[in-house]
């Protein structure tokens, strides 16, 4: 994945994931710190993305996760 592909196919959706990541966490900065965190791990895997056909659906995924983990994380 190229930058340019980047911005059009992840970049876009990256209020979504706050939006999504904040419904969980009920905090500003702890949605920001996981969309950044999702975005990072995007970037990182890039060149295995080019098989996903739906970018926002697998963002969205990852988002949910990591928001999960962070929650129990709080638990304990």
């Amino acid at each position: 994945m190229s930058l340019e592909t980047f911005k059009m196919r992840v970049l876009p959706v990256k209020d979504k994931l706050y939006r999504f990541a904040y419904r969980f966490l009920k905090d500003e900065d702890e949605a920001r710190d996981i969309v950044q965190e999702v975005l990072i791990k995007v970037w990182n895997q890039r060149d295995e993305m080019h098989h996903l056909e739906n970018m926002e659906a697998w963002c969205m995924r990852v988002t949910r996760h990591m928001s999960l983990d962070r929650l129990k994380s709080k638990q304990y």
